[in-house]
């Protein structure tokens, strides 16, 4: 079991039932990935990973809360794909709507798609800052995770991720990708000469 690197020196291992989980989803269909992590004062562990093959948002539901996640102590928080808020699936339902239904009611979920490069630029300023230091941390159960983290790159002279090469890749990078996004963005400085950040800066 992997020791949970936001925890105080000898504190049990795992996830801390008094953090709320966070569920990362991405939805394609064939791989499915949905990360449970935690995060505390900037420091991120990615505890597990689901992947489901030819599945369904239901059937991944069930596995979530066969993993004991569903009903998490103090609450579970979605983030992801913003196109799940439109996907239709069997039940007539979109993605988010399911795990509405199934209590997974608190869902930070954007209206559109953070920018690519917004979120590899957020994904890699938590890998390792500036001055060296990590900020995030992954269980060694969660393989599809590290093997996107040290795979996915984009396609030669473009700013696209390439998708093509391995379809197996980028769905767990993908999700956490929205996690950060959302959390730990990374800010842009606005432009222009008459910009709110220029007229406090002078």
């Amino acid at each position: 079991m992997d020791c949970n690197p936001l925890a105080p020196q000898g504190a049990a291992e795992g996830l801390f039932e008094s953090l709320p989980l966070c569920l990362a989803c991405d939805f394609n269909v064939d791989p499915c990935v949905w990360l449970a992590l935690q995060h505390h004062r900037g420091r991120i562990f990615v505890a597990d990973e689901i992947v489901g093959r030819n599945t369904t948002t239901q059937e991944m539901i069930e596995e979530t809360a066969r993993r004991g996640y569903l009903r998490w102590g103090a609450g579970v928080i979605v983030y992801g794909d913003p196109a799940g808020r439109a996907r239709s699936t069997a039940a007539g339902a979109s993605d988010y709507q399911l795990m509405r239904d199934a209590g997974l009611t608190r869902q930070r979920v954007p209206r559109s798609h953070p920018p690519v490069r917004d979120r590899v630029n957020a994904v890699n300023a938590r890998l390792r800052d500036a001055a060296g230091a990590a900020h995030l941390f992954l269980a060694g159960k969660c393989r599809a995770l590290r093997r996107d983290l040290l795979r996915v790159r984009y396609q030669p002279g473009t700013a696209n991720i390439d998708k093509a090469s391995d379809p197996s890749l980028t769905h767990a990078s993908d999700a956490l990708g929205y996690f950060l996004a959302a959390e730990y963005p990374i800010v842009r400085s606005p432009r222009g000469p008459e910009s709110v950040w220029n007229v406090l800066n002078r």
